[in-house]
């Protein structure tokens, strides 16, 4: 009994994680800089004696940082009459973090896209969750545009 209820911690932990990753690519995009001065600071306060969770938040990050030019490419290509600019900065740092979680680590898709719209639901406009839910459709089965991408992980 004591492992279903750390194993549901742990996702509840991997959920807040993913919470404070979202909001500091949200503050680095709007705030360029931001990371550098105060994002591990920020990680820290927010993720404090939980060390695996801290590492999957600091792991999560990184791959949204080292790949962004990436993800950002696989976005404007699936993003149909939407530019990467005019996507709201919301929209725009849920799908760069749950593209990374797709590509570089091995949560299940179903649980990274359900995470995804929950932050969308969460911090997003009225139409933030069919959009977010659009873009990593086609980006992990492939686009009605011809750009057929595999989630492959590394």
């Amino acid at each position: 009994m004591a492992n279903t209820s750390n194993s549901a911690n742990l996702y509840a932990n991997r959920s807040k994680a993913r919470l404070v990753v979202f909001q500091v690519l949200f503050q680095e995009d709007l705030n360029p800089g931001y990371f550098e001065l105060f994002g591990q600071k920020y990680l820290e306060e927010e993720l404090p004696n939980h060390e695996q969770i801290f590492a999957f938040a600091q792991t999560l990050l990184k791959d949204c940082r080292t790949h962004q030019k990436e993800i950002d490419d696989r976005i404007s290509q699936v993003a149909k009459n939407w530019t990467l600019e005019r996507i709201n900065a919301t929209d725009r740092n849920i799908l760069r973090l749950a593209i990374s979680e797709l590509l570089y680590q091995k949560t299940p898709r179903a649980v990274v896209i359900h995470e995804a719209l929950e932050l969308a639901g969460q911090f997003g406009c009225k139409d933030s969750v069919m959009f977010v839910n659009g873009i990593l459709d086609r980006v992990s089965n492939g686009s009605k545009t011809g750009v057929k991408y595999t989630v492959q992980r590394q």
